[in-house]
């Protein structure tokens, strides 16, 4: 992203360009927050991603030492993964959509099928991994 933003940025401003009568109705001051709320939802995308990946192998890569059968760890790798994969892809086509569809409510809302479930399917795996910690820890300090 940050070798080219540029791209990003000038494919905003095309996009916003060919819906400015239909989509803005030639009002300038719209159309330069839905070019500025792209790139923040674009930039968002990939903060998310960039975070949900380095804690999804930390967490997981513990799941074999956590007493639990191989499905259930690949169960919750599974749905970690999915979700993580969905959750940012969720921001970045949401920035593409708000200059088609004028507004970052109506981008949110037309991806809220793929956002919401992988929201919860990362949010759920990683209540489950760390359910299965603090089960190790009460475990693993009676056992003397």
């Amino acid at each position: 992203m940050g070798a080219d933003e540029g791209f990003f940025k000038n494919s905003f401003k095309q996009t916003v360009k060919a819906n400015e009568v239909k989509v803005f109705g030639s009002d300038k001051v719209k159309m330069e927050r839905a070019e500025e709320r792209a790139w923040t939802y674009t930039k968002r995308a990939h903060m998310h991603a960039a975070g949900v990946g380095p804690i999804g192998l930390v967490l997981l890569a513990a799941l074999p030492f956590l007493g639990i059968s191989t499905r259930m760890q690949s169960l919750t790798a599974l749905g970690y993964g999915v979700g993580a994969f969905f959750y940012p892809m969720g921001w970045l086509i949401a920035g593409y959509r708000i200059p088609v569809l004028g507004t970052t409510g109506a981008a949110k809302s037309s991806i809220a099928w793929m956002a919401e479930p992988a929201a919860g399917l990362l949010l759920l795996s990683t209540a489950i991994t760390f359910g299965l910690f603090i089960r190790w820890g009460i475990q693993g300090s009676t056992k003397g």
